[in-house]
């Protein structure tokens, strides 16, 4: 075993060789599940998900109630630039913070559900 580094919980993560010469790691189950909504008032002013919040992966899901599209990507997430939602649909993707993740909306005081483990 060799050690590469301690993950933000301080869980000491490995790279482990087997007896084919296979790499592999040992990954821990998440623990923790965090969970919120957001709704952006103005349509075209992105804002982050919540303050910051270590996790391992998170699931954003639009609102089955919106009118309009919801756009996710980075701090400048735009609508012409943002991974687009239809009211209903989600995406998934392993990330270490919450913060890291904006929105943007096509209609006023539309947003979207969240779920993240850690």
């Amino acid at each position: 075993m060799v050690v590469i580094a301690r993950d933000s919980s301080n869980i000491t993560r490995f790279l482990l060789v087997d007896s084919s010469g296979n790499l592999y790691t040992n990954l821990k189950a998440p623990t923790v599940i965090y969970n919120g909504q957001k709704t952006i008032p103005s349509a075209g002013s992105s804002d982050r998900l919540r303050t910051p919040l270590a996790v391992l992966s998170i699931t954003v899901k639009a609102h089955k109630a919106n009118t309009g599209n919801v756009f996710v990507g980075d701090s400048g997430v735009t609508s012409a630039n943002g991974f687009i939602l239809s009211p209903g649909d989600s995406v998934s993707f392993d990330i270490d913070d919450v913060a890291d993740v904006y929105i943007d909306v096509a209609i006023n005081g539309e947003g979207v559900s969240w779920i993240a483990v850690a």
